[in-house]
């Protein structure tokens, strides 16, 4: 959107989501790096390169559950995007199961929910 409305701040934009990118290259197969990786190209409108990556991390049996999880979720994202319903309700799936198996912080977000959970159980 900001490319349509403003062509000059597209242009900062995208230089710098250039210069994220190929920080986040440098990381090499790094699973936490290639999902946030493609968390990034989402956000620039590169839904099929983020899919892609997405896939990638999301299938890696080597990959922790955190980089599985936010993979998932740029993934399921992208893939919504671009129509591919099927894929991005598969991937919902699987990215539910990565994030189940992280363990439950005592702090934050994910703490708050369960201690809610449980109070209405």
């Amino acid at each position: 959107m900001a490319r349509l409305d403003n062509p000059l701040y597209g242009e900062v934009l995208s230089s710098r989501m250039t210069a994220a990118l190929a920080t986040l290259d440098a990381a090499g197969d790094d699973p936490l790096a290639r999902a946030s990786r493609s968390w990034l190209l989402f956000f620039d409108g590169r839904c099929a390169a983020a899919v892609e990556d997405a896939d990638r991390v999301v299938n890696d049996p080597g990959a922790e559950p955190k980089a599985r999880s936010w993979a998932a979720a740029a993934g399921c994202g992208a893939a919504g995007f671009l129509g591919r319903e099927r894929h991005a309700a598969r991937t919902y799936e699987r990215g539910v199961t990565f994030a189940a198996a992280q363990p439950i912080s005592t702090t934050g977000y994910r703490a708050a929910r369960h201690q809610r959970t449980l109070a209405t159980a």
